[in-house]
């Protein structure tokens, strides 16, 4: 199991028609995001225009939980949602895809035989979370969008903040990770199986 912590400071901040992304996460590691050379890419935006058409990523699929705000989505011909906080859509990279409302969301975009869940863990002060990686081939990037915690594993206890992360890839063997809020938070978990 190999673990990468990225604080905040090291995510770097980058500019899209509707407002900023930050990228957390691109396999394969030497990907570029604008060549399209990526099985998968983790990343959270801000939208921050009220209509938006989506961007088309042709052979890729997408999942979209919602950080903060309320947005509306249509996918054309298809089907309409409102998406409130922590809710999450899973759509078609090639859809006409269009939204309403002025939102942060994390995303995931991936491709070929990836598959992709995001959820959201909620944490009150004192309370843990336990999260098991146990299968070969899979990845688990836990974003702190909320509040403080710790981690806790085999080489001890680190603190992670607002946007900071922590990247779990079981390389040879299983690990467990035990979590201690210290300040009321939310856990974005996104799972990858590649």
């Amino acid at each position: 199991m190999s673990i990468q912590v990225k604080k905040n400071t090291e995510i770097t901040c980058n500019r899209w028609a509707a407002g900023t992304t930050f990228e957390l996460y691109i396999w394969p590691s030497h990907a570029n995001f604008i060549a399209r050379d990526f099985d998968f890419r983790i990343s959270t935006a801000t939208v921050e225009q009220a209509e938006t058409t989506f961007t088309k990523f042709e052979g890729y699929s997408r999942e979209l939980l919602i950080l903060a705000g309320e947005l509306k989505i249509q996918h054309e011909n298809l089907y309409s949602k409102t998406l409130q906080v922590f809710d999450v859509d899973s759509f078609e990279g090639d859809w006409n895809t269009k939204a309403e409302g002025m939102v942060s969301d994390f995303n995931i975009i991936y491709r070929g035989k990836v598959l992709a869940k995001l959820d959201a863990v909620t944490l009150q002060t004192q309370q843990q979370h336990t999260e098991q990686v146990v299968s070969p081939g899979s990845l688990t990037l836990i974003y702190i969008w909320q509040g403080e915690v710790t981690f806790t594993n085999h080489t001890g206890t680190n603190k992670l903040t607002k946007g900071d992360c922590i990247i779990l890839n079981y390389d040879d063997a299983p690990e467990t990770i035990q979590f201690l809020c210290l300040e009321n938070a939310a856990l974005i978990m996104a799972r990858i199986w590649y």
